[in-house]
């Protein structure tokens, strides 16, 4: 796959990484951030969620039933977060205050491997682990609605919620 940009002022990487799936029901990528993914985000928005790769089930859109890696630079901890970011029945997996579960927080440069899956229990599972398959921070079961089709679309790299990118930053993303 390679490495994606993400354009100042924009939402989406280049190259788009948006492609239809059908049999498997998981994903796994090795990823790195460059130097320049730290950014600075306004108050208001800091716990707003970029989004770094995951399915959707079925075509109903991707506000409906799936499983994306999300992340986000934390100041405090100088360090990206990853986060469970999901939608079961179009409804979104933060709690009350708005707060997604964290699966690992990810040095600039350091490779890590994400897994992202569907078990048939009815859970969306996130895995993180380092490049000595050492597990990185936790693992996360979400509740996914049971029979989620076979199909549906794979997304790739995306800077936002609200706010746009704010300076070139790139993500190395590798199918493993």
């Amino acid at each position: 796959m390679g490495v994606f940009t993400l354009s100042k002022g924009g939402h989406y990487a280049r190259p788009f990484a948006t492609w239809p799936w059908l049999g498997e029901q998981s994903m796994t990528r090795a990823v790195t951030f460059s130097p320049e993914s730290e950014y600075d985000s306004a108050a208001y928005n800091s716990e707003d969620v970029n989004k770094l790769f995951g399915l959707s089930f079925g075509f109903g859109g991707i506000h409906k039933d799936s499983a994306r890696d999300g992340w986000r630079w934390s100041k405090g901890d100088q360090c990206q977060e990853l986060l469970a970011y999901c939608y079961t029945n179009g409804q979104r997996n933060w709690d009350s205050q708005l707060r997604f579960p964290v699966i690992a927080q990810v040095d600039k440069g350091q490779l890590v491997v994400s897994h992202i899956g569907y078990d048939k229990l009815g859970y969306y599972v996130f895995d993180v682990v380092d490049a000595n398959n050492r597990q990185v921070g936790r693992s996360v079961s979400v509740v996914a609605p049971r029979g989620l089709p076979s199909y549906g679309l794979t997304h790739g790299l995306y800077f936002g919620g609200e706010l746009v990118t704010p300076h070139d930053m790139t993500v190395r993303l590798d199918r493993v």
